[in-house]
């Protein structure tokens, strides 16, 4: 089975020799790979459209959003309803908006005049496409993820070696013998010289939690800018009543710049074309959380109230 899918599952073969720089770099691309497909995954399942034609694929349309920041929708006379990426095609209105869009797919290539035939689906105001933003905070919190590989492992080696050149290979086997975890027993002759000496490694247990913190306020960050709530208990403690609006009104800002846009394009589409589109939240618990939020946010605010009467 490892012959089979060894080159995809396990393109670092662990009982063989390699090349440690190359193995770092394929680790960092594979870290950033994995937070990049989840955080891709979290933000294009957080809405869902109801009501759309059968000839309109959901999913394509939400990886449209994502990659390009907009999509346009309209009525092929052959094809019936579509929403396919688009790029502005002809000239601009005085409010710089093109009055031609050209829907551009697989074997497809039409332009549909704007907005008598067609209307255009945002993924935000500015339309600028997720992928940029998921892309940096995938980079940042790979990035974080990988040092605290790094100094973990590190830790294991609580000491730094130096010694004359002509030893370092005998020196390096040494290291290796300790990285896997072997209980390594040498000749005397193979360690000596008065020019080797071990230094004590800085890297220590608090310097680990600091940079998983680092880690999670990151994702946390990240989190935030997609309109989930993600403060911990811990978290939450820490917080003071202003802070805890604060912060719900920022997720739910965040939240609201999409399904703002989303809900625009609904409005105009069931405008030109009589249809009963919408879109909203997708989960129950996201909806529940927003509630809950909501009233959270209620409640602190006469809670305030009432104490500055008193």
């Amino acid at each position: 089975m490892l012959n089979v899918f060894g080159s995809y599952m396990f393109p670092i073969d662990p009982w063989r020799k390699h090349n440690k720089r190359k193995d770092a770099k394929w680790k960092n691309n594979r870290a950033f790979n994995n937070w990049f497909v989840y955080l891709t995954n979290l933000y294009m399942n957080a809405f869902e459209f109801k009501g759309l034609p059968e000839t309109v694929n959901e999913r394509f349309l939400f990886e449209t959003l994502y990659w390009d920041g907009k999509a346009l929708f309209f009525n092929d006379p052959s094809l019936g309803y579509l929403a396919l990426p688009c790029e502005g095609d002809g000239e601009l209105n005085v409010y710089w908006e093109f009055t031609r869009f050209r829907a551009i797919s697989n074997c497809y290539n039409k332009v549909y005049d704007y907005p008598d035939d067609c209307v255009l689906v945002r993924a935000n105001q500015v339309t600028y496409p997720p992928l940029f933003m998921v892309e940096s905070w995938a980079s940042r919190i790979a990035d974080a993820e990988r040092t605290i590989d790094v100094y973990a492992k590190t830790m294991k080696r609580p000491w730094l070696i130096t010694g004359e050149h002509d030893d370092k290979l005998t020196m390096q086997v040494l290291v290796d013998e300790v990285e896997q975890n072997e209980v390594v027993i040498t000749g005397a002759n193979r360690i000596s010289g008065e020019l080797q000496r071990a230094y004590q490694n800085p890297m220590d247990g608090p310097g680990l939690m600091a940079l998983w913190r680092h880690k999670h306020e990151l994702l946390d960050e990240c989190l935030t800018w997609f309109g989930i709530n993600n403060a911990n208990t811990e978290k939450r403690e820490r917080l003071i009543t202003d802070e805890v609006q604060s912060n719900n009104q920022l997720i739910q800002l965040n939240k609201d710049t999409v399904l703002d846009w989303l809900k625009k394009a609904c409005e105009d589409i069931n405008k030109l074309y009589g249809l009963s589109v919408s879109v909203d939240l997708k989960h129950d618990y996201l909806k529940e959380q927003q509630e809950l939020d909501m009233k959270q946010q209620q409640a602190m605010a006469k809670q305030q109230g009432g104490g500055k009467d008193g």
